[in-house]
């Protein structure tokens, strides 16, 4: 178990694991009755003009390939060796031709509809820019001090939340400084794409990322990449993992009653 503590582990003989399964075949038991009860009732009425609308393919989603890496060496993941490896395992799925016939598909742009991107440290590795002057001007106001105070004042400055417990000391020029470095570190996570070649400066980046996972409204944009022995002194991660996302439905298998749709799921 790299990434939680041993006592986080499913055991299946364990009276709550038993209640957790329990509730959980309850709840898709109680959804499916509603969905069934509903779909008799828009038979009577001649449903409605959302549920004609036919469902729009690959919206949501259906299943996801979830890799987990782990390092033969001490020097960790975050090597140009390990990334290329993990880049071209991912590849086999995403340079597929077929690809984005079975890919969850984002409609932000209506037009043209993209493949969701896959949630992998490869995004920042190969960002499609990278701004090495300002990671490390980023790098550099991130004092132990700074942190604090970051962590402190970040959730009520960028987030609105939690003001009230923002420190009675903290000046106005603190909270300037903490929306001054939000914004650097926001431009610098815009370009985490994927989109680019690998950085030839891997160290950089994980230093950076190192930075970035002891800004705790930052964290979640990386700490998912690292085990529990990545840290700013200590940038090195023997574990990592990728997940890529799979839409439904899938063209031509939108009818759940017609056994040719069913069929052409199965395959």
């Amino acid at each position: 178990m790299p990434f939680t503590p041993d006592n986080y582990t499913y055991d299946l003989q364990d009276a709550r694991s038993r209640a957790y399964d329990s509730l959980r075949l309850a709840y898709d038991n109680v959804t499916l009755t509603f969905e069934l009860a509903n779909s008799e009732v828009s038979k009577v009425v001649g449903g409605t003009k959302e549920e004609d609308t036919p469902p729009r393919l690959q919206d949501n989603l259906a299943d996801v390939t979830y890799w987990i890496f782990e390092s033969k060496t001490e020097t960790g993941l975050f090597t140009k060796e390990g990334l290329s490896h993990m880049r071209s395992v991912e590849d086999m799925f995403l340079q597929d031709s077929k690809y984005t016939k079975y890919c969850l598909l984002d409609y932000s742009n209506e037009a043209i509809p993209q493949c969701h991107r896959p949630m992998s440290p490869t995004n920042i590795f190969y960002a499609s820019k990278w701004n090495s002057t300002l990671a490390i001007e980023i790098m550099s106001e991130l004092t132990s001090e700074n942190i604090q105070m970051f962590n402190d004042l970040a959730a009520c400055v960028q987030k609105s939340s939690l003001c009230d417990f923002v420190p009675v000391s903290s000046t106005n020029e603190d909270k300037a400084w903490v929306r001054s470095i939000g914004m650097k570190i926001a431009i610098m996570i815009m370009d985490w794409d994927g989109e680019g070649g690998l950085n030839q400066d891997v160290d950089e980046v994980s230093a950076l990322i190192a930075s970035l996972s002891e800004l705790y409204v930052v964290a979640p944009f990386v700490s998912f990449f690292f085990d529990r022995n990545f840290e700013i002194s200590n940038p090195v991660t023997a574990y990592s993992r990728s997940i890529i996302y799979w839409g439904s439905p899938l063209n031509g298998t939108q009818d759940s009653s017609s056994e040719s749709s069913r069929d052409l799921l199965k395959r």
